[in-house]
């Protein structure tokens, strides 16, 4: 009972969230449910009252063995909560995959992990912008990855215009890059050789429609209706870039790693811990026990029907639930007991019957 009132008050007073933090001493901060992905709250959580605490995620180091599969994950990360938020104080962790942060009453864990390409977008005025954008991974053996990193040009006020013009650099990523003519793939998960293959699309992102779209990929019905088109598409290694037909540029600078957290929140863990242990340990005790059943049958005597004395015969027997020697000497002496006798004499099949007293 003390199990099922636990995890029954974690669902009611926890909650659980998801955000990826670029691993370039990007900051995450425990203040809100807008600053997560995904957020999965219980039913007496509102999200105004989550536990306080920042995070800043330095660097995040991979090792893979030589058939690509990973071997650890390790994030260079600081963090602060309590008085350390006052003091601005940060204090080192290394986060490893099943080795939480817990801090604040939460435990953070390290779910994922990918890549975020940065571009820079120069206009043929001058002014550029650069983002760095995760982009979601396709295979996890490779880390080929799939993406789409959006900009608005600086400066145009004409929110018709501005929508004309807007940019979308889409398209696939390889850590190590590996090519089937232009086609481009990846051969291995770390970073190597990495390269992009890019579409760049000029127009309406739609953006402004107030429908959610993805991180990911650009809304597919602005294509189809023609107000999203491709200019470009090209296969870029870092440092090289891409020239539109107006003269716009996009430089491919380079690639950043991304972290994928996990923080969690369970107030009635410790009380789900403790039931969970004393169900082990009564298990374990029922296991010990000697598990006996014994059956007393009391009925009148046959001879009681001529008229005579009253006489009642009790037939006593007893069946072991676990394999264990002495069991029956052991019926003798229930059997003994209950009759009141110098005791019967036990049955081989472990039943025996004895005649009482006169009543």
């Amino acid at each position: 009972m003390g199990l099922l009132v636990g995890v029954a008050g974690g669902k009611l007073y926890g909650y659980e969230g998801q955000v990826i933090v670029l691993a370039d001493g990007s900051e995450f901060c425990n203040s809100g449910t807008y600053n997560y992905d995904a957020f999965r709250a219980g039913l007496r959580v509102d999200g105004t009252n989550l536990s306080p605490f920042c995070v800043r995620v330095n660097d995040l180091k991979a090792t893979y063995q030589p058939t690509g599969q990973a071997e650890s994950y390790r994030v260079g990360m600081e963090y602060q909560s309590g008085q350390d938020l006052q003091d601005n104080q940060w204090r080192p962790y290394e986060l490893q995959v099943n080795h939480p942060l817990r801090t604040a009453a939460d435990r953070i864990y390290l779910t994922d992990e990918g890549y975020a390409p940065t571009f820079t977008v120069t206009w043929p005025d001058g002014q550029h912008r650069t983002s760095t954008v995760q982009w979601q991974p396709m295979d996890p053996t490779t880390k080929l990855s799939q993406g789409a990193t959006k900009f608005d040009q600086p400066g145009v006020t004409d929110e018709v215009q501005r929508r004309r013009t807007q940019l979308a650099v889409t398209g696939l990523f390889a850590p190590t890059a590996a090519y089937d003519g232009t086609v481009l793939s990846s051969q291995f998960p770390d970073l190597l050789d990495p390269a992009v293959a890019v579409d760049v699309l000029r127009g309406d992102l739609g953006l402004d429609s107030g429908r959610g779209q993805s991180i990911f990929g650009v809304d597919q019905k602005m294509v189809e209706s023609g107000r999203l088109q491709r200019v470009a598409r090209q296969n870029l290694h870092v440092g090289e870039q891409i020239r539109l037909d107006d003269g716009t540029t996009i430089h491919f600078d380079g690639v950043e790693r991304w972290a994928n957290l996990q923080i969690s929140h369970d107030p009635f863990q410790p009380f789900v811990l403790g039931a969970a242990i004393a169900v082990i340990f009564g298990i374990g005790a029922s296991l010990s026990i000697k598990r006996r059943r014994i059956w007393v049958r009391v009925t009148e005597h046959p001879e009681t029907a001529e008229g005579g004395s009253a006489r009642t015969a009790v037939e006593v027997g007893g069946l072991a639930r676990t394999d264990q020697a002495g069991y029956g000497e052991e019926f003798t002496r229930v059997a003994e007991d209950l009759l009141g006798t110098d005791g019967p004499d036990p049955a081989p099949s472990g039943v025996a019957s004895a005649r009482g007293r006169n009543s």
